[in-house]
């Protein structure tokens, strides 16, 4: 192993170390020296590394000591956040109510009992007790935080209980019949619970003053509710209000007395006003019920025996109360008018009205005239439009309303008809006490829309069943063609297509042949064919059947019979147009069936269809066209017009002369089977200045 050399260290080269052997005394005083300060030093170094050892104890006890202050410092905080927190939720659970108040210290301290105090070591005596003092001083200011709430709350419910208190009694005082001083006794004995309460002498005498005058302003004002009705009542307190030594002078103040005295005047003026009113509604209401009396009486229906008493009780205590008896007469005298036929109703208005011009007469009779007039007029426009209304009305009964729902089945049908051959009995009586001005409208104008209504929304084959099922109930042709007649203005092409049907047995030419027989068609077939078209046209069924455009088939109709200005409907407004429609509807119908889609008027066709439609249209000894019944050919209608013009030349007391000569006179139309006599431009008359008129039906003796 290799050695560190050891060399001569501070030792010139060659030297060799010098060796003591012997100490002199220099020498020996030198070693002593040293070591003297050899022991110096040591002893020293002994005291420095005491020094040392004091001065780091001293350091780590101060260390201890601040560690256990910094410890004790954060466990007082811990403490006083949670003691804190303990607080706040008792404070708020007081205040929200949450916890009674006066259980609040008791709980409040139990609380607080279960939170421990943290145990710090290394604190120094006086240390300890700062750290003791310091967890009592957070405990104690706790305990101030909640005897504070707790005191707040129990002034605060002294506070409640005393407010409620004085509630409870004005309560009491604002009942009607209270004793308002009593009671304020009653709350001057509260006054103690107020200062409890915390409230000051002047809090308190406010308060009681206060109290006083809602007592006494609310006893002033439950009279002027229980008053508001009573004049006297108003006056007296009034006085109680107003005058200086009245009952309120000295209990309420000026301007709350004022304020009442001012309600309660404009009150008793409410009423005189209100008075003066009640009787001015009164007034009004009895001209208002003598208006209605009026329009009653102008009505011609007369009123129920229960209404007039209605009225009489209505126009009691009024200015009308004089009119009513004088409304009563004239109705008497009304309904005595108005019982009378209409001939002898339109003679006693004009003899009353002449009387009235010539004679003279008050306002009242004019105005008793005018309802009557207006009654008349009524009365006939009801039995022209209405008949079994007016009856009703009349009989103080109801008309039965058609069970047109039998048309459906036809082993109902006859309740129909039953119903409808008892109002034609109903009209037959009418017409006869009152004559021929009463209508023979079998239907109200209601089921005249239903009947209407029902036929239009209805195929053809239904048209033509439910048609045919009247026809057969009614088991009258006349009654059966009534009824069709108010359907028209609705449904004019059914209502005609009805009728048509009626002519059972009867059937028209509608083309003639030499070599073959001729072309005819029954009146059922006709009116299936007029129905069938006139749906077509209302644009039901096939909406892609081309239609010939109405201008055209319109024109072609006019140069045909000469439309509305043809001789054939002069007199009679509005034929022309139904027998137009007739005939389109019929035309329509028989294009369907043979196919044609051409969309254009085929001139043969429009012939056939106006024969159908129509009839055969004769020109009697040249001297004017008309349309022969249904049915009829030309020649036979020339015979039997021929032979009903000598029955009604002598009916007439004509001479034997005009009798026997019926090729001078020409005929025009008056219905389908009634004809005026044309002697020239005007109508032939009989002895009696009637015009002569023919009656040809189908089936008479020619």
């Amino acid at each position: 192993m290799a050695k560190i050399p050891q060399g001569n260290f501070g030792q010139g080269a060659g030297q060799a170390p010098v060796v003591q052997t012997r100490v002199s005394g220099a020498g020996r005083d030198a070693v002593a020296q040293a070591v003297g300060e050899l022991a110096d030093t040591g002893s020293r170094i002994a005291n420095h590394a005491q020094v040392l050892q004091e001065q780091e104890a001293r350091r780590q006890k101060t260390e201890d000591e601040a560690l256990a202050r910094a410890k004790a410092a954060n466990a007082q905080l811990d403490y006083e956040i949670e003691v804190q927190d303990r607080t706040l939720a008792t404070q708020d659970a007081v205040v929200t109510g949450g916890l009674n108040y006066e259980q609040a210290k008791e709980q409040y301290a139990a609380e607080i009992g279960k939170i421990k105090a943290p145990e710090v070591q290394g604190l120094a005596p006086d240390m300890q007790i700062a750290y003791e003092r310091g967890i009592q001083r957070t405990q104690r200011s706790g305990e101030l935080k909640i005897n504070s709430a707790v005191q707040k709350a129990q002034r605060a419910d002294l506070q409640t209980q005393y407010t409620s208190a004085l509630d409870k009694l004005g309560k009491i005082g604002g009942m009607p019949g209270a004793d308002i001083d009593a009671v304020n006794l009653r709350a001057d004995s509260l006054a103690q619970l107020g200062k409890a309460a915390g409230l000051s002498d002047v809090q308190i005498s406010k308060t009681m003053q206060d109290f006083r005058d809602r007592n006494w302003t609310s006893q002033a004002t439950q009279r002027a509710i229980q008053a508001r009705e009573d004049p006297e009542g108003l006056a007296k307190l009034e006085h109680d209000l107003a005058d200086p030594a009245g009952f309120y002078a000295d209990k309420l103040d000026p301007e709350k007395r004022n304020a009442l005295w001012s309600q309660v005047s404009n009150r008793q003026q409410t009423l005189i006003d209100k008075a003066e009113r009640a009787q001015d509604r009164l007034d009004a209401k009895g001209n208002r019920v003598i208006d209605q009396i009026d329009k009653q009486i102008a009505s011609g229906v007369p009123a129920k025996p229960d209404q007039w008493a209605s009225w009489s009780d209505a126009v009691k205590g009024t200015a009308a109360e004089a009119e009513f008896s004088e409304r009563v007469a004239q109705e008497q005298v009304v309904q005595k008018v108005l019982r009378m036929s209409p001939d002898q109703q339109q003679t006693y208005v004009q003899a009353a009205e002449a009387s009235l011009l010539s004679d003279g007469g008050s306002v009242v009779q004019k105005a008793n005239l005018d309802r009557l007039k207006t009654a008349v007029t009524t009365n006939l426009a009801q039995m022209l439009d209405a008949p079994l209304l007016f009856n009703a009305s009349r009989e103080g009964g109801e008309v039965e309303p058609l069970k047109l729902e039998a048309l459906a089945s036809p082993a109902d049908a006859w309740e129909l008809g039953a119903q409808l051959s008892e109002r034609q009995a109903t009209i037959d009586g009418m017409r006869k006490r009152y004559g021929t001005q009463v209508s023979q409208r079998l239907l109200l104008p209601q089921e005249t829309k239903v009947l209407a209504d029902t036929l239009k929304n209805s195929t053809a084959t239904q048209q033509v069943s439910m048609l045919g099922q009247l026809r057969t109930a009614v088991m009258d042709d006349k009654v059966f063609n009534r009824v069709m007649q108010q359907i028209a203005p609705d449904e004019p092409v059914v209502a005609y297509a009805g009728m048509l049907a009626t002519k059972e047995r009867a059937s028209v030419t509608l083309a003639e042949h030499w070599l073959k027989a001729n072309v005819t068609a029954g009146a059922r077939d006709v009116s299936a064919t007029m129905l069938e078209g006139n749906r077509l046209l209302q644009g039901k069924g096939d909406s892609k059947f081309p239609l010939p455009p109405e201008k055209n088939f319109r024109e072609q109709f006019t140069a045909e019979i000469g439309g509305a200005t043809s001789a054939l409907f002069a007199g009679r407004p509005g034929a022309a147009e139904v027998a137009m429609q007739a005939v389109r509807a019929y035309y329509t119908g028989k294009s369907a069936a043979d196919g044609d889609q051409s969309g254009e008027v085929d001139g043969k066709r429009m012939k056939q269809a106006i024969r159908a439609s129509l009839g055969e249209i004769a020109d009697v000894n040249g001297r004017g066209e008309v349309l022969a019944p249904w049915g009829m050919s030309e020649d036979e209608f020339e015979d039997r017009a021929a032979a009903a013009f000598v029955t009604a030349a002598r009916a007439a007391k004509l001479s034997d002369s005009t009798v026997n000569n019926f090729r001078a006179f020409g005929l025009r139309q008056a219905g389908e089977n009634t004809f005026y006599v044309i002697s020239g431009m005007s109508y032939l008359y009989g002895e009696n200045g009637q015009p002569v008129i023919l009656n040809i039906y189908p089936g008479s003796a020619p």
